[in-house]
């Protein structure tokens, strides 16, 4: 899908979800975009006809009114129509209609990069749903290419880094594969059981970099200057079990972090107006390593 088609799809998306209460119509759709009507329904085309997901589906009506809902949920009337997420627009979706239109562009600029994902993720989101194992062919970071099988449980964006995530179970162990490490994919008619029962919302609600380790307490103190707090509050909208405590010319993050590495980078993006509380170990090694790069710079 070409960048244009791309952002005329995500576009629509959240014009719908924007006015999701009231439903919006494709001569509303034409109105706000200024898209051809045929574009419109082409798109509308791609996210309501997918014979994966359960929906009722109704004829195209022109005065017919377009919500997301999600696919367990029951049309309103015959004359509202429920927009089919597939895998892969599900994956993006919480990010799109959490964020506001002018901020789409910037979104759809992260995601050109996953077209390579298009056939894998459907796939995989197959097996998830279904709790069948896949058989891949992955390559790990020695550059070695492996036969195995995944027991997958739930797909994960991650933002940052602009890459897919596979978690699965592994003798009932949460594994983590990249999915940019996969190289072919087939799944199989061998079913599993989900031993581990995971809220995956809760779990990722403390995750950075799809790292796994200790939950690791933090409290940071930023200070309010150039556009470090809009920063820092978008980023974080997703932990839900942060706290902040807001001041005059600053706020304290506290929160519970898995995967204090990744935590680090995203900490050291803003230099000096990132104050580290706690851990105290965490605070030593950010003053040491600032203390080595003054050092580096005055030789």
């Amino acid at each position: 899908m070409s960048s244009d088609k791309h952002k005329d799809l995500l576009n629509i998306i959240a014009i719908i979800a924007n006015r999701n209460k009231d439903g919006c119509t494709i001569e509303e759709l034409q109105y706000i975009t200024k898209l051809p009507k045929d574009i419109i329904k082409n798109n509308l085309d791609k996210i309501s006809n997918n014979p994966e997901m359960y929906f009722e589906y109704q004829p195209y009506e022109e005065g017919g009114g377009w919500r997301i809902q999600n696919y367990i949920d029951k049309v309103r009337s015959e004359y509202d129509y429920v927009m089919c997420l597939d895998t892969f627009e599900k994956s993006i979706f919480d990010m799109v209609i959490n964020s506001s239109n002018n901020k789409l562009d910037v979104i759809i600029s992260k995601l050109y990069g996953i077209n390579e994902y298009e056939e894998d993720i459907p796939l995989i989101g197959s097996a998830i749903n279904e709790k069948k194992i896949i058989n891949v062919k992955y390559r790990n970071n020695k550059n070695e290419v492996n036969e195995m099988k995944i027991e997958p449980l739930a797909l994960v964006y991650y933002e940052f880094e602009n890459k897919f995530y596979l978690l699965g179970q592994y003798n009932n162990n949460l594994m983590t594969y990249s999915l940019e490490r996969f190289i072919k994919t087939d799944i199989t008619n061998e079913r599993f059981m989900d031993n581990l029962n995971i809220d995956f919302d809760k779990y990722l609600a403390n995750v950075w970099g799809m790292e796994s380790g200790n939950r690791v307490k933090v409290k940071i103190k930023f200070i309010k200057e150039a556009n470090v707090e809009e920063k820092v509050k978008r980023d974080l909208q997703r932990r839900i079990y942060k706290t902040i405590e807001e001041y005059d010319d600053y706020f304290i993050y506290s929160d519970e972090v898995i995967g204090i590495n990744s935590f680090k980078q995203w900490l050291r993006s803003f230099g000096s107006s990132a104050i580290v509380l706690e851990p105290k170990e965490l605070r030593d090694e950010i003053i040491e390593a600032v203390k080595k790069a003054l050092r580096y710079y005055k030789d």
